[in-house]
C-alpha cells in the first residue's frame, strides 16, 4: 500500500514539474535576432530592420508586440531587461526610454496609442 501511494506520489509531483509555466524561462534565454545581446519580450515582432551605415552610429528596426498595453510595455520590458543586468540611464516611460548594459545601449520608443490594438514601437542600438 505504501509503496502504490509513493508511485502515485511521485507521478503527480513529474506532472506538476513538468506542466509549469516555462514561457519566464525561456524569455530570459531568448534573444532578438538583430539584436543578439538584446533579451527579446514575449510576442514582440521585429517589423523592419536597418543597419547603422557608420560605426558610431545606431541599428534601428521597427517592432509590435501582440497582446500587449502601450501604458505597461515600457515597465515590463524594463523589468525583464533589469533582469539581465541592463541599467536605465533615462527613463521617458510610458513614451521611451534608455539602457546600457556593457558595450551596448538601448533606447526603446512606444510610437502607440491607447486605441491601437498593439503596441507598436522603434529599437535603437548598438
Amino acid at each position: 500500500m505504501k509503496k502504490s501511494i509513493f508511485v502515485v506520489l511521485t507521478v503527480i509531483f513529474m506532472i506538476l514539474l513538468l506542466s509549469c509555466d516555462s514561457s519566464k524561462i525561456e524569455s530570459d534565454k531568448s534573444v532578438i535576432k538583430e539584436f543578439p545581446y538584446l533579451p527579446s519580450y514575449t510576442n514582440m515582432k521585429i517589423e523592419d530592420f536597418e543597419k547603422s551605415t557608420t560605426k558610431e552610429g545606431l541599428d534601428h528596426a521597427s517592432f509590435t508586440v501582440k497582446d500587449g498595453m502601450y501604458t505597461d510595455f515600457l515597465n515590463n520590458y524594463e523589468e525583464l531587461l533589469h533582469d539581465n543586468n541592463w541599467q536605465t540611464t533615462d527613463d521617458k516611460k510610458p513614451f521611451s526610454m534608455t539602457l546600457e548594459k556593457e558595450e551596448h545601449i538601448v533606447i526603446l520608443v512606444v510610437t502607440s496609442t491607447e486605441e491601437d490594438p498593439y503596441v507598436h514601437g522603434l529599437i535603437y542600438s548598438k
